[in-house]
């Protein structure tokens, strides 16, 4: 239901493999889905009631043709009023709709050049990044650019709306970790660094255009500590050694007991 236009499209050796603008694209179609069906604090419709997003969940072929259609669309979908928002509020989130859908938009273009054949115009591959420094640059500017308007907005609604954030129970939750990915320009939480992408279990892999970029063996990949203290674990005799004497020790204890 969540995935990107171009994840949902059909696979094509000149387009780039799910990375960073994929995440961001299916955020946004989170905060779509809570955004059309907030209620004021009262429990939410299911989505299959919504026309939109219930073709969102349609078979992946289906599914992308109507994120392509919302993508490109300059309105909000039927039977979204937004009601339980405030006229100033919805003000604001339509504003917010239309920025998102502009970030995704390059993405998708590229997309479609790369797979379509015209009469007069040859496909053009998507962008594959050179190296590891390229790909880290441009998921910054990316992140930077779907934060900007995301901040403006929250900006808005505190001139707006006073203290409508205080309502909030505590304060929000920062990853206090130094990230080379931190957009501090644009956010004043840091994103997640690219080691914790094996930590959490990603499947991402990286478009570049040398696959030594991406093998576990390259010193151009970011080593993450979780493949660090598994590596241990397994060299490492002394923790089961350990481990043996504590459990004879245990044994002796149970046998004195009796």
């Amino acid at each position: 239901m969540y995935q990107s236009y171009k994840v949902l499209s059909e696979p094509h050796p000149d387009v780039r493999p799910h990375d960073y603008m994929d995440d961001l694209e299916s955020f946004f179609y989170v905060w779509c889905h809570v955004t059309f069906l907030y209620n004021g604090g009262r429990p939410m419709q299911p989505a299959a009631n919504h026309p939109e997003l219930k073709r969102w969940n349609f078979p992946r072929d289906a599914a992308a043709v109507s994120k392509r259609s919302f993508l490109l669309s300059n309105r909000l979908p039927r039977d979204t009023p937004l009601s339980g928002l405030d006229a100033d509020t919805r003000v604001v989130v339509i504003k917010l709709i239309d920025f998102l859908r502009a970030v995704f938009l390059p993405t998708m273009h590229s997309y479609d050049n790369a797979v379509e054949e015209h009469r007069d115009i040859l496909p053009a591959p998507m962008h594959v990044f050179d190296s590891w420094e390229d790909y880290e640059t441009s998921a910054e500017q990316a992140y930077d650019d779907f934060l900007r308007p995301v901040n403006e907005a929250i900006g808005v609604l505190r001139a707006t709306h006073g203290n409508w954030d205080k309502r909030l129970r505590g304060p929000p939750t920062v990853d206090s970790r130094a990230s080379k990915f931190a957009t501090r320009a644009s956010s004043p939480t840091l994103l997640v660094a690219a080691e914790d992408w094996f930590r959490a279990g990603s499947s991402l892999s990286l478009p570049l255009q040398s696959s030594a970029h991406t093998s576990r063996s390259s010193s151009k990949r970011p080593r993450s500590p979780m493949e660090d203290e598994l590596t241990g674990l397994g060299d490492d005799g002394a923790g089961v050694a350990d481990s043996d004497a504590r459990s004879r020790h245990a044994k002796k204890a149970n046998g004195r007991a009796r």
